[in-house]
Parts: C-alpha cells; structure tokens; sequence
C-alpha cells in the first residue's frame, strides 16, 4: 500500500459534469489498497459555482476541498486572481500535512499549482508524476489570433517556466503524443514516460438507454464546452445550409456550456435554425445516451486550436462515431486518416462540412464500416479498465 497524494485543480467529482480521468485513478488506485488523498477546489470550473459537501460523501479516497474566490469567465483578470489565491491555499495545505506521502502525482496545468508541487517533491525527495492534459503556455494563441513571432515574444517568459516545471517530473504520463513530446523536451532526467489517452469507461456504453429519437432522423452531435477555441460558428452556418437545401432530417445536437453559448444561440436563431438543438450541461451518463443515438460526431476546433487527442474525441469514438474533425493537429488527422475513423475538414469551411455531412446521409453503409473501426480502436487504445494500468504500474513500481 502506497500514501498517494493526487493535486487536481479541477475534476469532476461523482454527481458533475463528466468521468474525469483523475477520478477513476483515485477510485482504481483506492480499490488496489492504496490509501489516496485527492486535493482540488472548492470550485466547479464547469459550472461556476462552489462545490457542497455532498459530492465528496461516501468515496473510496480522501477528497481535501481547498478554497478560491472563484471567476465567472474562462479569460479574465479574476481567473488568475482566483488561480493565485488557490495555489497559496494549497501550498499551505501541502506543507501543513503530518502525512508521509510517497506518491505526488499532479495534473498540469495549472502552472502554479504543478510548480509549487514539484518544487515541495524535489525538497521532500518524492517522487513527482505530472500527468499533461494541456500545453500551456501554448494554448493561449486561441484568444487572440496574433502572428507566431508575437506570441513567441509574449509568450518567452511562461514557456522558460513550464519547461522547468516539466524537467522536475520524475515520470510523466500524457493524454497524447503531441504533449507527450512537448514534455520531454525539456527533461533528459525522467524515469519513465508514457502515453495514456484520456480514454472512457467502455462499461458505461453498454446500457440501455430510454432516449426517444426518431428512426428517420439523422444526428449529428457536438459534446464539450462552447467557447473560443471550439469551431461552432462554422457548425452552425452548416446546418443554416442543411436547413435551405431542404434537407429536415439532419439534425445537430450541441450538448455542453461555455463563455459563447449565448452568442452562438443568438446566431442560431437569427439564422432561423430550426434543425440545431442547444441541449446544455448533461450528468454524464445522460450524454451517453446522446452520443449512442447520434451518427456522426463533430470535432469542431478553430484552425489555431492547441488541443490534441482530448475527453470528446475518446467519448466520440467509444460511441463508434464517425468523426467529421476540423482540427489541425497533426496527431488526430493521422489518426483519422491512418485508421478509417472519419474525415477531415478545414475550420472555418462550413459549405465543405455541409456536403461533407449530406453525403453521408446518403451513404449509411460508411457509417457502419467506420463505427466498427471506431470501437475495434477504442477497446485497444481508449479503454480505461486496461489502458490506465500503465499509469498504476508506474505508481506501484
């Protein structure tokens, strides 16, 4: 039995948005006897609000709730305001603790946070895991859509700093391989890397569900947050042209919230889109059942998006969608191009998504063929019950 402290701003805890991937490792890694300690905020980063005590009654591993002020917009003064108030909080918690921890195990980012974490290993001799589930300082470029040469500039001083964060980690885990490289390219000193997709909990997708589509109605679905870095403008002047070729029986599901619902929901009614549902937050299971009505699945990211292999994309093809995706990253192109698993689109084209989407209406049989590739893939590489235990060995080992 291991003492196994889990940093992780933000996750979704049972009764929220979503099956976080740091909440199956802390409930996997408890049911193999290792006492675990989870550390995160106060805060639901989905849905602004502070959390209450019951989402932490009951669970197989500790949850330690650690204040901040909270914000109410993903990009703003108040979001870093709240982020350095949570980091001061958890530093003075990490160091008032008598336990004898001998796994630290952190997600990044935030920056701060994995920062003052791998710093309080280094000094404690512990073994420090980060686990990557985004590129920062990269991933600002989708705020503003400035020249590389700026952001390089701008951008010089955060980049030093994540480059010695990740050098202090003495394994490093990832959601893909693109992070993956990113990381090692500042640490020659790790013991092991790894890559671990995000993944789902296939058992999830093998219910029955009571959700009542239509047999001659065609989805198309979208599942994630609705903000700046996500290409919904473009799905939506797809659908406008859907809707003006006569077409009634494509439908698009738009399941999530974010900082542009509004905006987008007021193009979609300005448009007169009549084929587009705004269906918002779902308890996970119940976006489940969406996504196993659905018949094609929208990866709809901005041509300057940093994202890479991320939770919808793994949710998308445990369903055994096909995958219509806009996103440039090498990464997920190849793999759809390599596997079968979709095709690919330019952001910003919605006339190409359009037709793209009408001629699959017409031809189902790509769909069945695809889907099938699609779940033959995710029972390989995206299954958690058997890719996570790469991350328990390197734990236990």
């Amino acid at each position: 039995m291991k003492k196994i402290l889990m940093v992780i701003p933000y996750i979704s805890l049972p009764g929220e948005h979503g099956y976080n991937r740091f909440r199956f490792i802390a409930e996997k890694l408890s049911e193999r006897g290792h006492e675990v300690h989870l550390l995160t905020s106060c805060f639901n980063h989905v849905l602004k609000k502070n959390r209450t005590i019951d989402s932490i009654k009951g669970l197989p591993y500790k949850v330690h709730l650690i204040s901040e002020p909270g914000y109410k917009k993903n990009v703003g003064l108040m979001r870093i305001i709240s982020h350095f108030v949570l980091n001061q909080n958890m530093e003075s918690f990490i160091k008032s603790q008598n336990i004898k921890f001998e796994v630290l195990y952190c997600a990044y980012p935030t920056m701060s946070i994995c920062n003052t974490v791998g710093k309080w290993a280094k000094k404690r001799k512990l073994p420090f895991f980060i686990d990557v589930q985004d590129i920062w300082p990269e991933s600002i470029k989708t705020v503003l859509n400035l020249p590389d040469f700026f952001w390089s500039i701008i951008l010089f001083p955060l980049t030093l700093w994540a480059n010695q964060i990740y050098s202090r980690a003495d394994y490093i885990i990832a959601v893909s391989q693109t992070y993956l490289e990113r990381a090692l390219k500042c640490n020659k000193k790790y013991k092991k890397a790894v890559l671990v997709y995000i993944g789902s909990d296939l058992s999830l997708f093998k219910i029955n569900h009571s959700l009542i589509k239509r047999n001659d109605e065609f989805w198309a679905i979208y599942i994630g947050t609705i903000s700046h870095s996500y290409d919904i403008k473009t799905v939506i002047l797809a659908a406008k042209s859907i809707q003006d070729s006569s077409n009634d029986k494509i439908k698009f599901q738009l399941l999530g919230i974010g900082p542009q619902l509004n905006e987008m929901k007021t193009l979609s009614e300005k448009l007169d889109c009549k084929n587009v549902n705004f269906v918002g937050y779902l308890p996970y299971e119940q976006m489940i059942e969406y996504l196993l009505n659905s018949d094609v699945a929208l990866n709809a990211l901005k041509g300057n998006s940093q994202q890479s292999i991320t939770n919808k994309l793994s949710d998308y093809l445990s369903a055994g969608l096909f995958i219509l995706n806009s996103s440039p990253n090498k990464e997920i192109v190849d793999l759809i191009n390599n596997y079968n698993l979709g095709t690919n689109y330019l952001a910003g084209d919605y006339m190409t998504l359009c037709n793209k989407l009408i001629d699959i209406f017409n031809n189902r049989q790509i769909l069945k063929e695809s889907g099938q590739r699609a779940l033959t893939f995710s029972e390989k590489y995206m299954d958690r019950n058997l890719s996570y235990n790469k991350i328990f060995e390197l734990i236990e080992n």
